[in-house]
């Protein structure tokens, strides 16, 4: 089915180019790249990729209008604004697309290289293999600067800004996930803004820090839509930007001008150094350093916990929000940051002419920036400068006039069969070297491998051995011990919630008043509502009517991650978490809430705040006996050991009332018994007041104070577990139920009255 999907589009589209390409003035040798492609895409965008009909018409109008407009010739560049205001407009004005919709299921792993195992990576002489091998590469580069010709070195420097714009899409898709084909355009802005400060200043770093300051305030703007939809829809949004900023934007007087001639581009001048920079070799050798400066930041972003959060975000948002990450600063913070060093590379290019005209900076690049970076690798810090420098071998070497269009196809062959890049070829072979190093020192590959997939031998890890009294000293408040919860004030009220779907009332009027330090217990079979009522709580779906108080102040406008802040965390029923990072990343993740990352300390490496964060979630792991999966990725464990994963977080988050969905899920009957107890423990030896909802009832019947059932979106029984078990109506609600499922734990004895 999928082999006929693409025979039938690809028919589609050949028919369509046949229809057009007697109406292009020939030769046009663009006419078949990226320029053709963005009206449709602009369609499909408004038919939200999933409406034919809307898709269809969108695109007859889009087409349309931009002939009409093309028409204008005392307007160029005018149908490619109008298709950006378009494009941004049917995004902004459309509702938001669930996030769940794009949760990743592990793909991400696929771009990414296996990673050394732990007891190898920490070697000293494994250590200095990328250090040794930067070194070397940077060496080169000096050398082979030192050594060509004028005209390779302005090929050269080319390259050099390609990478820096190419490690802003290694930031921006490779760690966050985000999806813009309009880094390039961003570069232009900052380029030309960088060369008119310069020029009216004298002063090559001020108009520097300016072209920097303006690429990234341009990309956060440009990527405000991704507060609202990701991937295709955003991709199409940043590559008409990337069109309308070559063909209408950079001919603003503002920027270089409608003429043909351009601006001139004095040659570079630094007080305190002699160097005639307007030679091309020069220029080259100091455009390394800022490629230098780039290749840091963006590692740095990687490997600290800025790197991590964004991750995160990008495998589970739900999860990552829930865990109190501010997910629309993040990725607009993310965008500034992404633009700030494509704008970097831009000021590397455009300084390296003597003329900047707008037909410098095409459209097109953008395309050609991300296809190169994902030929390199988007998975590895070195990715961008490997496809830069491939696309670059027919500028650089003479070759026949067809090995040019075969290096393009197998550069497509690499990218299909090859998922990593050819980057990821060369940390296979650096993994190679360090096992061999390992073994020099009496280290066991195998073995080490083993070791982080926690294949332990003689350890028990069954739930029944876990304490969590030596995490009191992380919690901030006084257990509710001797204490009758209901003399306090509620710590959670809802009242009157309602919420439908289309004509179906998933909620309605639920009333629900939670009291500090108790266990509140949720039943209902499939349908009920009690996991819309946990949305609604938790803020993931806004009530139609009602309102939400915690802890005597009303969050019904508040986020999700706002919420949590407070103290209001919630898990979910499948447990996915963030299948892509480590354990003890993930509970690095969840101690955003007490220890949140700074920008500032990511971007320059300072290893201080994460060296305390990953003591804490240490210890948290040891508590609940995982510290020998630490390095595991979450995608690779069971059902029940993400679920374990899971308290561990919620635990790492010190909520005051934790929302548990299904806890249960996941879990051995044979440790059902083993769950009570933990949960029992969190709730009387840290303080915590829990909800939560279950299906198996012998479980939460041993584990809740109190029980509330709901049945078709409203509240039909609430008491002690006792009353609701034997309640005439709860009883009804589950005749007809798969008693198995019921009563997997233990049975489910009632009495109808």
């Amino acid at each position: 089915m999928v082999t006929l999907s693409w025979g039938i589009a690809g028919a589609i589209a050949a028919f369509s180019v046949i229809l057009v390409y007697p109406t292009i003035n020939l030769p046009d040798k663009d006419f078949l790249g990226p320029s053709l492609l963005v009206l449709p895409l602009a369609g499909a965008v408004l038919g939200r990729f999933q409406s034919l009909p809307i898709a269809f018409f969108s695109s007859v109008g889009i087409g349309v209008a931009a002939q009409v407009l093309a028409s204008n010739q005392n307007l160029p560049g005018l149908p490619q604004l109008a298709l950006v205001i378009v494009v941004f407009a049917g995004l902004l004005l459309q509702p938001k697309l669930s996030s769940r919709r794009d949760e990743d299921r592990g793909e991400w792993n696929k771009l990414y290289p296996p990673q050394l195992p732990t007891q190898i990576r920490r070697l000293f002489t494994v250590r200095l293999i990328t250090p040794l091998i930067s070194v070397i590469a940077l060496a080169f580069a000096v050398y082979i600067g030192l050594t060509v010709t004028n005209k390779t070195a302005t090929i050269l420097t080319f390259a050099v800004g390609f990478t820096i714009v190419g490690l802003s899409v290694g930031v921006l898709t490779g760690v966050a996930g985000q999806l813009s084909l309009g880094q390039f355009a961003f570069a232009a802005i900052a380029g030309t803004v960088a060369v008119k400060v310069s020029a009216a200043t004298g002063q090559f770093f001020l108009g520097l820090l300016a072209g920097v300051v303006v690429g990234a305030i341009v990309s956060v703007l440009v990527g405000i839509p991704a507060l609202r939809l990701r991937g295709l829809a955003l991709a199409v949004s940043t590559l008409a930007f990337s069109f309308a900023t070559s063909s209408w934007l950079l001919r603003q007087e503002i920027l270089i001008g409608p003429t043909a001639s351009g601006i001139r581009v004095d040659p570079l001048q630094i007080s305190g150094l002699n160097i005639n920079f307007s030679l091309p070799k020069n220029y080259y050798l100091f455009s390394l350093v800022f490629l230098v400066i780039a290749f840091l930041i963006a590692a740095n972003i990687r490997r600290t916990g800025l790197g991590r959060v964004l991750r995160a975000l990008r495998d589970n948002e739900d999860a990552a929000r829930a865990f109190t990450i501010a997910a629309p600063y993040r990725k607009l913070q993310t965008f500034g940051i992404a633009g700030a060093i494509a704008g970097l590379g831009g000021v590397v290019i455009a300084n390296s002419v003597t003329t900047l005209t707008p037909d410098f900076f095409k459209g097109a690049f953008s395309v050609d920036v991300v296809s190169q970076s994902v030929l390199g690798g988007l998975g590895v810090l070195p990715g961008p400068v490997i496809g830069a420098l491939y696309s670059r071998v027919p500028q650089l070497v003479t070759l026949n006039e067809f090995i040019p269009p075969l290096l393009i196809l197998l550069s497509v062959i690499i990218i299909v069969l090859i998922p990593r890049g050819l980057g990821g070829l060369l940390v296979r072979v650096r993994n190679s070297a360090a096992f061999g190093l390992a073994r020099l020192q009496g280290v066991d590959p195998q073995a080490a491998i083993r070791f982080d997939e926690g294949e332990v031998d003689g350890e028990d890890r069954r739930i029944a051995v876990i304490d969590v009294t030596p995490l009191k000293q992380n919690v901030g408040r006084d257990p509710f011990v001797g204490i009758d919860p209901q003399a306090l004030p509620p710590i959670l009220q809802v009242t009157g919630a309602s919420r439908s779907f289309g004509g179906i009332k998933a909620v309605t009027g639920v009333d629900l008043a939670v009291q500090p330090g108790e266990i509140l217990g949720i039943i209902g079979p499939n349908g009920a509502g009690k996991t819309t009522l946990f949305e609604i709580i938790a803020g993931f779906t806004a009530p139609d009517s009602g309102s939400i108080v915690f802890n005597g102040r009303d969050i019904t406008k508040l986020s999700p991650e706002a919420r949590a802040k407070l103290g209001l965390v919630r898990s979910f029923q499948a447990a996915r978490l963030y299948p892509t990072i480590s354990v003890l990343e993930t509970v690095m993740v969840a101690m955003e809430r007490t220890a949140p990352t700074g920008v500032t300390s990511s971007l320059l490496g300072l290893p201080m705040a994460d060296r305390a964060k990953k003591a804490r979630a240490m210890q948290y792991l040891e508590v609940m006996g995982l510290d020998y999966l630490q390095a595991k990725p979450v995608g690779e464990l069971s059902t029940g050991t993400r679920r374990m994963v899971e308290i561990t977080c919620m635990l790492a988050l010190d909520p005051q009332v934790l929302l548990l969905d299904e806890p249960a899920g996941g879990i051995a009957q044979s440790e059902g018994e083993s769950l009570v107890q933990l949960l029992t423990g969190v709730n009387r030896d840290l303080g915590t007041t829990l909800v939560v909802v279950e299906h198996d009832l012998p479980l939460l019947f041993r584990l809740a104070q109190r029980v509330v059932a709901m049945e078709l979106g409203a509240v039909i029984a609430e008491g002690s577990p006792e009353a609701v078990r034997n309640h005439p109506d709860v009883v009804r609600s589950y005749l007809g139920a798969d008693m198995t499922a019921v009563e997997r734990s233990g049975p489910f004895t009632a009495t109808v009255s």
